[in-house]
Order: structure tokens, then C-alpha cells, then sequence
């Protein structure tokens, strides 16, 4: 068996379908404070292993890449760092980034769909996202003073510090889609790390155009929205959760139910959190082209039944009503899930929410005692979905000159929000979101049969257009 301790400072399993089952990639600290990284096929067990790159300070696993931190070449440059990047385990190469500025610090946001995000930090708060081609090597400016911390970059000397000991960038990838993404920008890359000096914004292709989220004009009981200078809508993520006394829910999306996102937002100029009573939650119908505010407050949300039930529990003080909504949040019922009230803690569905079936996790108000109650939605949703029941839809039909997204069109059949019925059931219609092919006169490719690897599994077909 082979021994790296006490020299062992970081570690991290292969993955699959690029590594051997029983690989494990091991960076190992040299002298200099600098590390190495090893990588074994078996563990260690033969003591067998690879040397897989040197005078590295940071090394991460992401997918089909393997990138790598160093100093930079020049010694007099103090605290430079390049960024090194192998790509189907090949060998590294050196990142290039078409900026004149130092880089002082990067973090890996995305690895996805044969494209790195990689934010740079090149001087105090002020960092920018970069997208790469497939290699991952060669990059471009795709968005200016993203919001990125470290504990030991921007964001170090801010109130973040206190509650926050990993990086992260808020950049929120919509799950079930490609190339649509949520990030939030600083509006004075010299000014303060706080949220008043932070916007939102979206881009529909994979960060080659960012634009402002549509704010919606009515507010949940069909008031008009005053709001008349700077009106965006504007999403909370990571750093909203890290903010003490908001604690700010983040955005919810998922590839059960392609198009829908919830959010917690404010319409108005800013992310501002110190008028967090304005806060409400948002939600999209449309992969975040359109928005609707759905419910004031704050709140824990989900959905189940691959988008055909959201459910919302109230975020602070005590409750015992669950709201829950059936035609994607155009109309809310509440009921009251357990006796006696409760501290709200959580609320969950299984994974894949293909699910009715709601979990609340909370305390007693009397004394901590941990209370799991179950609510089950389905009578709620009526009979099992017909095929008069859905709609067709594609990601993009709600933005002005989109015929497409990223070169392809994928079109579903979508259940139309004014039936209340329910995919739980053995008729033909397999899950909450079926995929159909789009018109022959749309696509090139082969005609489309209508294909699913599982009963509740939707298998969207690609066209090229």
C-alpha cells in the first residue's frame, strides 16, 4: 500500500466514463509548499502510479478536464497564477485569456457541454467570467465583474468571510436546458462586496449575450409593480443564503421539468437585502424569459410530478399550512399539514420529482424536537393526463427573433397548466414532460420516433436547424 501522508494535503476520486473505476488522483505537497498530483488506477494497492503534473498550488477533477493553478513564469510577477487545463486527459497546456490584466485567482463554474466558465479574479472584487472552445484551453471575455468570493481572494475582508470558507461564484446553471444561465454582476467592480452593488442577469447562449431578467408588471394579486427607474427582476443565490438575518432561498430548476424555475427576487435596481420584506418568490414558465411573482414573502419551495405540483412552505416563524399550486402558480391553495405549529426547516421531494409526495422537516415551537411530516398532493391533480391534455413548447419561443438555442431545437409536449391531471399513471403518456420531433421542414435530420428508455423517462430529441 502506498503512503502519501503526511505530505497528503488534497485528494479526489476519478470519474466515470473518463477514469478507471478505482481511480483516485492524490495531490501530494512538495517542497516549496508547491504539490504535485499523483494518479492510480488501483488505489494505491500495486504502489503503481502516475505523476500527472508538478508545481501545481490548486488541482480540481471537473468531468472530462483536469485543470491545475500555478505561479506564473516570472518570478517578480508575486501572487500571478496560470491556469493549466488537460482535456481528455491529455497533456496540459496553459489557459490564455485575451486580458491584460494580472490573474490572480480562478474557479471553475461550469464544465459542461464541451465549454469551461471560468471566473478570473484579477484585482479585489473585480473578476470576469471567460468561456472557452471545446478544448478548454482558449478563452474569451464572456461577462465583466461576475460575483466571485474566496476566503482568500475577493470577498476576504467583506462580511462574507464570517460564514463563507469555500469559494464559489454566483452562477447558476438552468438544469434541463442548455446553455441558459443566471449570474450575478457587480455594478462597481471598486465598490463594496454587498449586494446593493450586485444585479442579475441571464443569457440564453451559453454566455455569448447577458442581458437583464424581464421584470414582471403585475405582483401576485394583479396589482401593477411600481417600479420606474433601473426595473429588473433581480434573483437571490449563494450570497443572499450566506446573508444573515435574510438567509435568502436560491433558485430551483430541474431536468424533470424543463422550463420552470423558482426564485427568490425583488423587482427594483439592486439585489439590495436590506429591504428583504420586499423580497417574494418568482417564477418562470418560460426558462427564465418571462417571469411572474407567485407568492409574497419569504418561503421554502419544490415541485414534484415533473413541474405539475409546486409546493411552499413559509421560510420564517412558525406554520403549519403548506401552499401548494397545480397550474404552474397561477392560482395557490393552502392547507394545514400538521396539528400544532412548527419551525420550518427544509422541504423536499425524492429525487427526480417525479413524486406527489412533499417531505416538511421543522422542530416543535416548545423545544427542539425534530418533526418529518409527509403531504401527499395527488388527489389534488385530478385523473391521469390524456393527449388533449398537452401543449407543444421549446425553450426560446418566448424570446423575440429565437429560432433556436445554441443551434438546436428541442420541442416538448407540455402539459397545459389549466387541466389539473396528473402524469402518476400508466396511460401513454409517460411523464409530465413528453418530447416530440418538431416539423420535417425545421430539421435535416432523420424522422423522429417517439422513444422512451424507461415509462417516467423523457427522451428529448436534438434538431438542428
Amino acid at each position: 500500500m502506498f503512503h502519501v501522508d503526511p505530505l497528503l494535503f488534497d485528494a479526489c476520486r476519478g470519474v466515470e466514463g473518463f477514469d478507471k473505476p478505482e481511480a483516485l488522483y492524490v495531490e501530494r505537497e512538495e517542497h516549496g509548499g508547491l504539490g504535485s498530483v499523483l494518479r492510480s488506477e488501483d488505489y494505491f494497492e500495486d504502489n503503481l502510479y502516475e505523476i500527472v503534473i508538478t508545481g501545481v498550488k490548486d488541482f480540481e477533477v471537473k468531468n472530462d478536464y483536469l485543470f491545475a493553478t500555478k505561479p506564473h513564469d516570472d518570478e517578480e510577477m508575486d501572487h500571478v497564477l496560470d491556469l493549466w487545463v488537460s482535456h481528455k486527459r491529455e497533456q496540459f497546456v496553459k489557459a490564455h485569456f485575451p486580458t491584460e490584466l494580472v490573474t490572480k485567482g480562478f474557479y471553475i463554474a461550469d464544465a459542461s457541454e464541451e465549454q469551461v466558465f471560468v471566473c478570473v479574479n484579477h484585482n479585489k472584487v473585480n473578476s470576469n467570467l471567460y468561456i472557452s472552445e471545446a478544448g478548454g484551453f482558449k478563452f474569451s471575455l464572456s461577462l465583466e465583474g461576475v460575483v466571485y468570493f474566496s476566503p482568500e481572494g475577493p470577498g476576504k475582508d467583506s462580511w462574507l468571510s464570517q460564514y463563507a470558507d469555500e469559494p464559489f461564484a454566483d452562477i447558476y446553471k438552468v438544469e434541463g436546458l442548455r446553455g441558459i444561465y443566471i449570474a450575478s454582476q457587480f455594478l462597481d467592480t471598486e465598490g463594496d462586496f454587498d449586494e446593493e452593488n450586485m444585479v442579475s442577469l441571464i443569457t440564453f447562449d451559453k454566455g455569448g449575450e447577458w442581458q437583464p431578467l424581464n421584470p414582471p408588471g403585475y405582483d401576485h394579486s394583479g396589482q401593477p409593480i411600481d417600479c420606474q427607474v433601473n426595473c429588473s427582476l433581480h434573483l437571490s443565490q449563494k450570497v443572499g443564503r450566506y446573508r444573515p438575518g435574510s438567509r435568502l432561498i436560491p433558485m430551483v430548476s430541474k431536468s424533470s421539468a424543463p422550463g420552470i424555475i423558482l426564485g427568490t427576487g425583488i423587482v427594483g435596481g439592486n439585489l439590495d437585502t436590506s429591504y428583504s420584506d420586499d423580497y417574494s418568490i418568482f417564477l418562470s414558465r418560460t426558462a427564465g424569459a418571462t417571469w411572474h411573482q407567485v407568492l409574497l414573502g419569504h418561503y421554502f419551495f419544490t415541485f414534484g410530478d415533473h413541474g405539475g405540483v409546486i409546493t411552499a412552505v413559509k421560510e420564517y416563524g412558525s406554520t403549519n399550512e403548506v401552499e401548494y399550486t397545480i397550474n404552474e402558480g397561477q392560482t395557490w391553495v393552502k392547507d394545514v399539514f400538521n396539528q400544532e405549529k412548527i419551525y420550518v426547516y427544509g422541504l423536499m421531494t425524492e429525487p427526480g420529482e417525479q413524486s406527489t409526495t412533499f417531505t416538511v422537516f421543522g422542530s416543535e415551537v416548545s423545544k427542539h424536537s425534530w418533526l418529518i411530516v409527509q403531504v401527499d398532493t395527488r388527489r389534488a391533480l385530478g385523473p391521469d393526463c390524456q393527449d388533449s391534455d398537452y401543449k407543444r413548447w421549446w425553450p426560446g419561443e418566448d424570446i423575440v427573433g429565437v429560432k433556436c438555442l445554441l443551434g438546436r431545437k428541442m420541442i416538448y409536449e407540455r402539459r397545459r397548466p389549466t387541466r389539473p391531471v396528473t402524469t402518476d399513471g400508466t396511460t401513454t403518456v409517460p411523464s409530465r414532460w413528453r418530447t416530440v420531433p418538431a416539423p420535417e421542414k425545421t430539421t435535416s435530420a432523420t424522422k423522429a420516433t417517439k422513444t422512451w428508455t424507461t415509462p417516467r423517462k423523457s427522451v428529448p430529441k436534438m434538431l438542428t436547424t
